[in-house]
């Protein structure tokens, strides 16, 4: 679990120093079908960061245990949204992966799916790579009570 994990972060750094050649999206509104639903990363404290995502929009709050909004920290991005929130969706190809932005501040970190052990089975991931600080946060599908993002 911890080499693949260490892999994936080197990957990640990898693709963060390489030539990268940015290409447009299918659209700069539509967000890929891999990467719709809603992901779920363990904050602790019977509480989850949530992200939640469509079409056309992107969401992100704190969660309890019944799934209910505990935070009003609510980050919302949508086409017709204004500022650093308005989604916006750029493709960014290397040799070993495709990440994409869905914000037009690229501090916000690259967003791809990959395949991790978690709980004993393999299972798609969310992953969110970001420069400052470097970190890839992992998000899957169902509510465990672990954090599996490193640093």
């Amino acid at each position: 679990m911890l080499s693949i994990l260490l892999v994936s972060l080197s990957l990640g750094l990898a693709f963060l120093t390489a030539n990268q050649q940015t290409a447009a999206a299918n659209s700069d509104t539509t967000i890929p079908t891999a990467f719709r639903g809603t992901w779920y990363q363990y904050a602790g404290q019977k509480q989850w960061n949530v992200t939640k995502i469509t079409k056309h929009s992107f969401q992100n709050y704190m969660a309890n245990s019944k799934k209910h909004r505990i935070s009003s920290n609510l980050i919302t991005a949508t086409p017709s949204t204004s500022g650093d929130n308005k989604l916006s969706i750029a493709k960014h190809k290397t040799k070993s992966r495709t990440a994409y932005t869905f914000f037009p501040d690229k501090n916000n970190g690259y967003f791809w799916i990959q395949t991790a052990k978690i709980n004993g089975k393999r299972q798609k991931v969310l992953v969110n790579f970001t420069v400052q600080p470097k970190m890839s946060v992992i998000s899957t599908k169902g509510q465990y009570t672990k954090d599996y993002s490193y640093n």
